[in-house]
């Protein structure tokens, strides 16, 4: 929404939101509350920011493209690039909590 040459690549864009949010939600839920794991996950959303940002923004997060939607000067034209975006978002999340659970399903049976 805030990168206007990523209009045009809607698909990269939505590949791009949904490996960033899915790897954030798996480094949030393989850390598994230990409170040093906090470098790690910052060094996560750091990473997709800094290889993501330039494409899509970065925002890895729907809280965040609801915040940039509304900060834009006109929400209403950009609603349905929105809604792509966030549900690729959500997908990703959803595929980030897979793999935290198929990868930490042995450590603690």
């Amino acid at each position: 929404m805030e990168v206007p040459q990523a209009k045009g690549k809607l698909s990269t864009v939505m590949g791009y939101e949904f490996l960033g949010t899915a790897m954030l939600v798996y480094a949030v839920n393989v850390s598994c509350g230990f409170p040093l794991a906090v470098v790690g996950i910052t060094g996560t959303l750091w990473i997709c920011i800094m290889i993501m940002g330039p494409i899509t923004g970065g925002h890895c997060n729907p809280a965040v493209s609801i915040g940039v939607l509304f900060a834009s000067k006109k929400p209403m034209e950009e609603i349905e690039y929105f809604i792509k975006i966030v549900i690729s978002q959500l997908l990703g999340g959803f595929f980030g909590l897979l793999l935290a659970f198929f990868s930490l399903r042995n450590a603690y049976s």
